[in-house]
């Protein structure tokens, strides 16, 4: 973590469901850190009304005999959508609970901006998703920033080995 003044950085804002509040102009001054950003407001304060007890090796048994033109892609996708959001959530609060545990002054997932540097916005729009309209904030920073490698928040079933190989020290 480091204190930066007036350094240049990039955010991307993939949709604007917020309303006015998504409108930032130039010179608009905004504090980062006190309220839940977008991850926390959308994702974890949303009841999906999952099933906790949502069966995937049951469905899949279920479904094993059909055609692939007998099964409904869109059931499938709702599933993977399911199976994505408890692996996130559940990635999500290891991170804070740990973040808490270690040292509570670190940044919090929860509360930060997600900002890139230029060279990372080719990366960042398509690994995003729903960027269809996005919009590009350049933003001038100054205060806390803690910079970290999006290796370390794969959703994968790789090895931590395999993840973390070819990440500097």
């Amino acid at each position: 973590m480091e204190y930066i003044e007036s350094a240049e950085y990039y955010h991307i804002q993939r949709n604007k469901r917020w309303g006015e509040k998504d409108n930032w102009e130039i010179g608009d001054e905004i504090e980062v850190g006190t309220m839940q950003n977008k991850l926390m407001e959308s994702r974890f304060n949303t009841d999906y009304n999952m099933n906790p007890e949502l069966d995937f090796k049951s469905e899949f048994m279920r479904l094993r005999n059909k055609q692939l033109d007998q099964i409904d892609i869109h059931y499938l996708e709702d599933m993977s959508g399911e199976w994505r959001e408890y692996i996130t959530k559940t990635r999500e609060y290891i991170f804070e609970i740990e973040r808490i545990q270690i040292n509570s002054n670190l940044p919090s997932r929860f509360r930060c901006l997600f900002v890139t540097d230029l060279n990372g916005l080719t990366y960042w729009k398509p690994l995003l998703g729903n960027t269809q309209n996005p919009t590009i904030y350049k933003l001038s920073l100054s205060g806390r920033i803690h910079k970290a490698n999006e290796k370390f928040v794969r959703l994968n079933t790789n090895s931590q080995d395999f993840n973390h190989t070819g990440l500097s020290t």
